[in-house]
């Protein structure tokens, strides 16, 4: 849902870092936007930073 930067488009760019460095991360926020809203205009930061924090846990 992001008008900001295609989706397709970040995901193409981190599969072409990935292929030279092992050290990127790439996950997609469905149904987000550039500013982490849900398609209702709802804010879902908190949900963003709790996967943050797992995965700086992880890693």
């Amino acid at each position: 849902r992001d008008i900001n930067v295609s989706p397709d488009q970040a995901k193409r760019q981190a599969e072409q870092l990935m292929q030279s460095r092992s050290n990127v991360s790439f996950v997609l926020l469905a149904g987000l936007d550039h500013a982490f809203q849900n398609q209702r205009g709802e804010s879902e930061i908190p949900a963003v930073i709790k996967q943050i924090r797992a995965w700086l846990e992880r890693t």
